[in-house]
């Protein structure tokens, strides 16, 4: 928890304003992976990330003072498969977040993050001698 020594506190009080002190920690680890198959014509590709952030708040408001352990995972899996050459189709689904900032709502509480699903599939197309590349998707 937050403690009178933090830098702005002893200020803060003395003018009588409303204050609020935040320190957050944030940690993450990530991994991607790719599969081949059918001699490179179909490419299997498979990510993940583990993020947590740990976020303590002190408020002289309406709020006490509040301590944020948020820990979240979210992957992505992927397929691409060559019809012919120079022409892929491929599709895609990943998890997404966004952390709150240290910003709290007018009462002082932590925001709840976004999530979202993200979907895509598309082709790929490129010149034989790959110096031109372009892609089409929906999403």
């Amino acid at each position: 928890m937050g403690t009178p020594g933090q830098p702005g506190y002893a200020a803060a009080i003395s003018a009588g304003r409303s204050f609020s002190i935040s320190t957050s920690t944030t940690k993450a680890a990530f991994f991607a992976n790719t599969l081949s198959l059918l001699d490179g014509r179909l490419q299997l590709l498979t990510g993940g990330r583990v993020q947590g952030t740990y976020r303590d708040t002190i408020n002289n408001g309406l709020a006490a003072p509040q301590l944020v352990n948020l820990t979240h995972r979210s992957g992505s899996v992927g397929l691409n498969y060559e019809i012919v050459r120079n022409l892929r189709v491929y599709a895609g689904l990943s998890d997404s977040y966004t952390f709150p900032s240290l910003i709290n709502d007018p009462y002082g509480y932590p925001l709840k993050y976004p999530q979202g699903l993200g979907k895509e599939v598309g082709i790929k197309l490129s010149t034989s001698d790959q110096r031109y590349s372009g892609t089409l998707a929906l999403y």
